[in-house]
């Protein structure tokens, strides 16, 4: 929390490489299994970024219990710079998110 208080407009970028399994989900989302996130990662309430080594995914959904799925969107270049001069997570994915938790897929 300080350091977002501090630093106001960030993003966080956690290393995930080989820490995670994922494949691509509906509508274009990332659905991940991580058995062992950081717990600091929780605690985040600027946008979160995953560096898997090859893709970089930004966070769009947490599990609420352990054993649930994580939830994201694989990040493209100019997203991740609106993404770094905002702040904000893109709007649509948003609304994509909403529609596959009323689908049940997520």
């Amino acid at each position: 929390m300080q350091r977002e208080d501090g630093y106001g407009n960030m993003i966080w970028v956690f290393d995930c490489i080989g820490k995670l399994d994922w494949n691509c989900a509906d509508n274009g989302f990332v659905k991940m299994e991580w058995k062992r996130p950081r717990q600091s990662i929780f605690w985040c309430n600027c946008p979160v970024l995953l560096d898997l080594g090859d893709s970089v995914v930004q966070i769009v959904s947490m599990p609420e219990y352990k054993n649930d799925y994580w939830y994201g969107y694989e990040c493209y270049r100019d997203e991740m710079q609106i993404t770094l001069t905002t702040g904000d997570f893109i709007k649509s994915r948003t609304t994509a998110l909403k529609q596959l938790m009323e689908e049940g897929a997520a």
